[in-house]
């Protein structure tokens, strides 16, 4: 009989299937017990999965002048884009020829094909390109009221700046930038993994807890590790689609928001101060992403950035601005600035240079470097004034000892010449200074100066140094000379390079009898969140110079304007008493002064008036296309008697207003009451419309005002008529055309000289206003 066989595969099934549970349960074990599973803390682990952080973005700080008008500020713009994945269900483009079509209907409908080209993108989302770019609120809801779908907006912030190249150098600009939260899936050379990404697109860069590691310009990082960086993406470089496309090894978790940095100018050196501090809100979702109901919230309020008062009168830049527009007009420099200091507070009241630029408009074929700071050059006899105080302050000078001008001759065989090589004959040291000579120069160190004395006096008047006023990529020039030669030719401004705010920095010790004052651009910086306001103090030295060399100085300056034959003659006004200093200095290229006719860079140092100068003018041009020497003289001028008339209107009105009044509220009530108890205050009232009740008024309630203040009242009115604004200043008349509605558009420099509608006409919300300013009459 045979013997049964033992079928054994149940057992070993069940063996089986036992160490698989025993391994199971050791798993859950540990998966349980343990802290960290694989080196991942799982707890932590299961938080950052569900839980979500909204940033709550910090408002950058605004930028305004000394009157508190605004020079730089926020403002929201949006970005169009589509959604082409059908996985949304419903939220897509579904019909494209139609979106298309109804989009160009409100961006244009030359624009229609592209729009349309963009939407069969094989992109799961897709920009516009410009076309969909800086969209404005109005813009936004245009589109949106079209009730297309798969049509969204990404919501950026927006550095604008109202007056367009107005002071552009001083306030500077800040460029937008887009922050991306991304997941790294893996560890690898991230310049080369992502090389051809970086070498495609300019201004990308990637960055771990804020802090730019990776640029576009090859900078290169190994070994970064799984978990969440941020990339910063230049607005108008690159769009969200092209990083879906084209980039497969990390997703992106959101878009954040956008952030504006600065990179010149104020924005640039107070870009920390005025960004704020970006603030958040954590708390846990579900799958949904919906918040799971009592679970913890944490917020943290952002802090907004400060606000900047600069020092800049805007009456005074856009006088500047005119007189600089003039000299480019009519001589072409290669560059060419205009500044204005107050001599007792070292306020920079203005600054004009051009070629100038629009900071809303950057172009890449600009150098974005301030002349003001930022570009050393060959002063020439400009420096004059520094090399006689220096020997004044030996108490040896003679100012009636003469030499023979013309042409000096050293030792080596090198000869210095005056610019009129012929010379003047044998003339004293102090007509000398008058006739510029090179000559009288040469003489006068050896007389009574050294190497150790002329560098040692050149320091102490600021030159060699940075002067610290609060603008970024200040230079601090050269100073250095050697052999004789280089020491002559240092005295008159030759081989030694300097800024034009050093000359300014420099120019304050004559105007403020011996002490030297520290100019600076901020008048205050004021904390947004708190109102704590922080003042600009005064920086002024200790005596560093004599009463006495301080009044033989003023006096040299001033034949130098005064004299008939003096190098400055063409700057003399008979109602204002100027002094200064001409300069005209050859340019020198690889080692080599160019000798063509044109190849020279002139300068002019004003101040008036002489017994206690108030405003300090130093402006400079190179290259001017012809007669060098008359290239400032015309613009220079014309900016003295608009300062002086500013001035004074303004003096005058302040000294007679000494008494502020604060406003109550008008809103609501009749116009002819209004009128009659502000007319008590001698105000200057504008009506603005026929009714017979305030529904708006401006400044608002409990803003101080003083005699002769413009206060607008807006009326519930039926009809508009223009007024006469001649003679208006531009914020005045920007605001007036504000208050109505209509648009307005200015052109030139100063105040009112002429409107496109005469005073009295019947307007409406269309109408448009050409205004032009000119010089004040």
């Amino acid at each position: 009989m045979k013997r049964k066989k033992i079928w054994n595969y149940p057992k070993l099934f069940f063996v089986f299937f036992f160490l698989c549970m025993i391994v199971l349960y050791l798993q859950f074990a540990y998966l349980s017990l343990s802290e960290k599973v694989y080196g991942i803390n799982i707890k932590k682990f299961a938080l950052n999965r569900n839980t979500v952080t909204d940033i709550l973005s910090a408002k950058r700080g605004t930028i305004y002048d000394v009157e508190g008008n605004v020079l730089a500020t926020d403002v929201s713009s949006y970005t169009l884009i589509a959604y082409l994945d059908s996985k949304r269900e419903t939220d897509y483009v579904e019909d494209k020829e139609y979106t298309a079509h109804k989009l160009s209907t409100i961006l244009g409908e030359e624009n229609e094909q592209y729009i349309l080209e963009r939407l069969n993108s094989s992109a799961k989302q897709v920009e516009f390109g410009s076309v969909g770019k800086n969209i404005t609120e109005l813009t936004r809801l245009a589109i949106k009221d079209l009730n297309l779908d798969g049509i969204d907006f990404i919501e950026s912030t927006k550095r604008y700046y109202p007056n367009g190249n107005f002071a552009s150098y001083i306030v500077g600009y800040a460029k937008q930038y887009t922050r991306i939260n991304l997941k790294v899936n893996e560890e690898y050379d991230l310049y080369s993994y992502y090389k051809n990404f970086f070498d495609n697109y300019q201004n990308v860069y990637l960055s771990i807890k804020d802090k730019k590691v990776l640029k576009s310009n090859g900078t290169m990082i190994r070994g970064l590790k799984n978990g969440t960086s941020m990339l910063y993406i230049m607005s108008g470089d690159l769009n969200l689609a092209s990083i879906e496309v084209n980039v497969n090894d990390y997703e992106i978790y959101n878009v954040i928001d956008s952030t504006v940095i600065g990179e010149l100018g104020i924005e640039s050196k107070f870009n920390k101060q005025l960004i704020g501090v970006d603030g958040y809100t954590k708390y846990e979702q579900d799958k949904y992403g919906y918040k799971i109901p009592e679970t913890p919230e944490e917020t943290k309020e952002a802090i907004n950035g400060y606000d900047i008062y600069l020092t800049i009168d805007s009456n005074i830049q856009r006088f500047a601005e005119s007189s600089i527009s003039e000299l480019n007009e009519k001589y072409e420099p290669d560059y060419a600035l205009i500044s204005v200091m107050d001599a007792k507070t070292g306020d920079i009241l203005a600054s004009a240079t051009t070629p100038s630029f629009n900071p809303n408009n950057l172009t890449s074929d600009m150098n974005y470097q301030n002349p003001l700071l930022s570009y050393t050059y060959e002063p020439g006899s400009v420096m004059k004034i520094y090399t006689y105080m220096c020997a004044l302050e030996t108490g040896n000078y003679d100012g009636s000892k003469t030499f023979k001008s013309g042409s000096y001759e050293f030792d080596d065989g090198t000869i210095i010449s005056d610019w009129n090589k012929t010379g003047w004959g044998v003339i004293s040291y102090d007509a000398g200074f008058s006739y510029s000579s090179n000559t009288g120069i040469i003489n006068i160190i050896k007389d009574y100066l050294s190497r150790e004395n002329l560098r040692t006096c050149l320091e102490k008047y600021g030159f060699g140094s940075t002067t610290g006023i609060e603008l970024s990529h200040e230079l601090k020039g050269n100073i250095e000379f050697r052999y004789e030669t280089e020491i002559m030719s240092a005295g008159f401004g030759q081989g030694i390079a300097t800024t034009a705010i050093q000359q300014l920095q420099g120019l304050s010790i004559i105007a403020n009898e011996g002490h030297m004052v520290k100019p600076h651009i901020i008048s205050k910086i004021v904390d947004a969140n708190t109102n704590e306001e922080k003042i600009t103090n005064v920086k002024k030295s200790e005596r560093i110079v004599s009463s006495s060399t301080i009044s033989k100085i003023k006096d040299l300056m001033e034949s130098v304007i005064s004299e008939p034959s003096a190098t400055g003659k063409n700057y003399y006004m008979d109602e204002y008493n100027i002094i200064g200093k001409t300069g005209t200095a050859q340019i020198s290229e690889h080692g080599k002064y160019l000798t063509g006719e044109n190849d020279y860079l002139v300068s002019v140092a004003l101040m008036y008036p002489k017994d206690n100068p108030e405003i300090i003018i130093y402006a400079l041009a190179k290259r001017p296309k012809e007669n060098i020497n008359y290239a400032l003289v015309d613009p220079v001028k014309q900016l003295i008697k608009n300062i002086s008339k500013y001035r004074i209107m303004t003096s005058t009105s302040e000294s007679e207003n000494d008494t502020k009044t604060k406003l109550n509220t008008y809103v609501g009530k009749n116009i002819e009451d209004a009128t009659n108890e502000l007319s008590s205050s001698n105000l200057n009232i504008i009506t603005i419309g026929d009714g017979d009740k305030i529904i708006k008024q401006y400044p608002i309630k409990d803003k101080s005002v003083i005699k002769g203040d413009k206060i607008y009242l807006v009326t519930n009115f039926n009809t508009l008529s223009l007024i006469d604004l001649n003679n208006w200043s531009k914020s005045d008349a920007g605001r007036y055309c504000e208050l109505l509605g209509i648009t307005c558009n200015f052109s030139g420099y100063g105040y009112v000289v002429s409107q496109s509608i005469e005073s009295g006409t019947i307007i409406d919300k269309n109408t448009v206003l050409d205004i032009e300013l000119g010089n004040i009459k």
